[in-house]
């Protein structure tokens, strides 16, 4: 895709199409990151970690659509590779974040299930204060 020109070296990595629709309802600026072309590697990558919030990345995502440089580019292909070999870049989400894919499974299980009510881990239920079945967390 870098060779036809689809994509570029450095700049915001692409998400999946249901992803970004999700990130597009709770951030509408999330749509700002089209305005570069996606790339191989790019700014909130390089400087994120894997569990960086959505915002946060596309924070990093606009500063660098923002301030484009050929400097910045070679340092966050440089800092790529460095990256590879450092295993705090890839720490995992900490024990409660929303993730993408932890959102679209949990409102699955409550459309599922037809309550309404979230649901935890532990697939025991509970009543809420207002009397709606829950389950309890662990």
């Amino acid at each position: 895709n870098i060779l036809s020109g689809d994509m570029s070296i450095v700049g915001p990595r692409p998400e999946r199409p249901e992803i970004a629709a999700q990130y597009e309802k709770e951030m509408p600026e999330f749509r700002l990151r089209l305005q570069a072309k996606a790339g191989l590697t790019g700014y909130a990558q390089v400087y994120g970690k894997y569990n960086t919030t959505p915002y946060d990345k596309l924070q990093m995502d606009l500063m660098y659509i923002a301030n484009p440089s050929v400097l910045e580019d070679l340092k966050i292909c440089l800092a790529t590779v460095k990256i590879l070999f450092m295993p705090e870049s890839t720490e995992g989400v900490a024990e409660g974040q929303i993730t993408a894919d932890a959102a679209d499974q949990a409102d699955a299980a409550d459309a599922a299930d037809g309550d309404g009510a979230p649901e935890s881990r532990s697939g025991k239920r509970q009543e809420d204060p207002a009397g709606r079945s829950r389950r309890e967390e662990e």
